[in-house]
């Protein structure tokens, strides 16, 4: 990965700086953006990025979120810290864009996602960099109107007055901007939406218009005040009437009548309205609706009440897009865990047949057979093991991800699971000669955990050891105290890991490329699983090594469950159970 490189930064170039730990990804970056009048720094890490962000002041970032160490959230919260208005651009794989709605509602401005399209990147950046340019220039003209309200006394009352129906306005749509993205609720998000646009412009009762697919139409999915009863039933043409036409010409329309069938919209004559404004939701050029407010009390609609409710539906639009993106991950989510359940009970099933089979057939008391004949069904029913472990790790995979996976917790004594645990290894670690030992610390603490998993985590660890520790090595475990819970040790003897390997280890199917590695063999998903399961206890993982001094993988347990702990999961899908 290339070193930080810092140029002097120009007034008139604005400053990026890409954060990536993949060198092709921060390559194609940083040559895309270089053919721009941009001042680019480039960095391979979280820790390198916080360094950066101290060290000169940037008008955007551009950072993946899944970074080893410090990851891209955190970057995200340092440079929101450095410069609130900060442009925040992150880089997501596709299955993690729940991760990605958590970094916009934590500030990010856009989101673009691995495999990305250069034109969209640059598309995104360009924008950001004009929001951001449009800030603050918007600061400088309030700067601007301070020092003219000290030249213009004699106008300070008509001013203050002035700037005070304005800073009402801009707190109004800011509160009202943090309401409507609080919910992630697609439901809640079109009630506020039309219940505060009612609010803001005065009016008495509102619309909210949604496109029914494959059609010409609009249709009325929330109603506020009198206008409630049109829910499903208020539908607005294309092209026809005065809400028609504006979702052709997309912008916004304010009117006042006394005859409210003259404007050709049914639903205008049917609540007998006589003032209107309707203003379209739009997110990135797309039509996300239509939000029409009518009858202002005693007033009719003015040009500031169009203003307001215009930049409330900008807020608005993006909030419902982020709720329905929401939604639509939670159903992927929902389906994949389904499939994955399904599918595996299906495989699990057969092969359990299978298994039972062999078992039978390779009994000396029922069958005698040739010695190659035995071999090859003792090869199918070793490799009949290896795939129902498979599907063991998938679907523990699975339910980790979703934060479906159930922990029991009850007082335990590590130092016994982990005796199991060694001896239940003895027999792969017996044909290498390696040496396996256990070392405990006196007095260790009795700690809250789930016994099954908690061995499923040191049977990760320790086979992933003797895999790759040469004959005659040495694997130990160590068990030590660590602010009041454990600390749990197991160092190897193997060839070590490169640095830029280490970033590999915690990531889902990823394995070190190496001819080792692939001889082998494993499916990538052992430390995944570990690691979730040591969160889930609210530990925390780690590997330190070095290429040729062996590996160190540490966790901690606490002593007790942490608050919200996967304890208060329901129990598994049925289909697992079944399984």
């Amino acid at each position: 990965m290339s070193e930080h490189r810092s140029t002097p930064q120009s007034n008139l170039r604005p400053a990026i700086l890409v954060v990536d730990d993949e060198e092709n990804v921060v390559q194609i970056l940083e040559d895309l953006l270089k053919e721009n009048p941009y001042d680019v720094d480039t960095v391979g890490s979280g820790e390198e990025a916080l360094a950066a962000l101290a060290a000169r002041s940037y008008d955007l970032l551009l950072t993946d979120i899944n970074l080893p160490g410090v990851n891209g959230l955190e970057v995200l919260t340092a440079a929101k810290e450095a410069d609130p208005e900060m442009v925040v651009v992150v880089i997501t794989g596709y299955a993690s864009t729940g991760t990605a709605i958590d970094a916009l509602r934590q500030g990010a401005y856009d989101y673009i996602t691995k495999p990305f399209d250069l034109w969209e990147v640059d598309q995104i950046v360009a924008r950001g960099l004009e929001s951001r340019r449009l800030v603050l220039e918007n600061r400088r003209l309030v700067e601007d109107l301070r020092t003219a309200n000290e030249e213009l006394r004699h106008h300070e009352e008509q001013l203050r007055e002035k700037v005070e129906v304005a800073t009402h306005r801009i707190r109004t749509l800011y509160e009202v901007g943090k309401d409507v993205n609080a919910s992630l609720d697609v439901a809640k998000t079109l009630n506020f939406i039309v219940s505060q646009a009612a609010t803001l412009t005065g009016a008495r009762m509102g619309l909210l218009f949604r496109s029914r697919e494959n059609t010409d139409t609009f249709v009325a999915e929330v109603g506020v005040g009198p206008a409630r009863h049109l829910e499903d039933v208020a539908v607005v043409r294309i092209g026809k009437g005065v809400v028609g036409k504006l979702a052709v010409d997309l912008t916004p329309v304010r009117l006042a009548t006394d005859d409210p069938a003259s404007l050709e919209e049914e639903f205008l004559t049917d609540l007998a309205a006589k003032t209107l404004l309707a203003v379209p939701l739009l997110h990135k050029g797309k039509l996300m609706g239509i939000l029409a407010v009518m009858d202002k009390e005693d007033a009719v609609f003015t040009q500031e009440d169009e203003d307001l409710l215009e930049s409330f539906a900008s807020q608005a639009a993006l909030a419902l897009a982020n709720a329905e993106l929401y939604a639509t991950a939670r159903e992927l989510e929902r389906m994949k865990s389904e499939f994955v359940a399904v599918v595996s009970h299906e495989v699990r099933t057969p092969l359990t047949a299978i298994q039972g089979s062999l078992e039978l057939v390779l009994d000396d008391r029922y069958f005698e057979m040739k010695p190659k004949m035995r071999e090859l069904l003792s090869i199918g029913q070793t490799n009949v093991s290896r795939l129902q472990i498979l599907i063991d790790d998938i679907l523990d995979f699975s339910k980790i991800e979703a934060n479906r996976l159930r922990l029991t917790f009850n007082p335990m004594v590590i130092s016994e699971v982990a005796k199991d645990v060694l001896a239940s290894m003895e027999s792969i670690a017996d044909p290498k000669s390696i040496t396996l030992r256990l070392k405990t610390a006196r007095d260790l603490p009795l700690i809250q955990a789930d016994r099954m998993r908690v061995g499923q985590i040191l049977t990760n660890l320790i086979g992933n050891a003797l895999k790759f520790t040469p004959e005659r090595g040495e694997v130990d475990l160590i068990l030590d105290r660590h602010e009041g819970g454990i600390l749990c040790t197991v160092r190897d003897t193997g060839p070590g890991i490169a640095p830029h390997n280490l970033g590999k280890l915690f990531q889902k199917f990823q394995q070190i490329d190496s001819s080792l590695t692939r001889e082998a063999g494993g499916t990538g998903l052992g430390l995944v699983i570990s690691k979730g399961l040591v969160e889930g206890h609210g530990g925390r993982i780690w590997v330190e090594s070095e290429e040729g001094e062996g590996s160190r993988f540490c966790f901690t347990l606490p002593d007790r469950p942490p608050a919200g702990s996967m304890e208060d999961l329901p129990d598994e899908e049925p289909e697992a159970r079944a399984a």
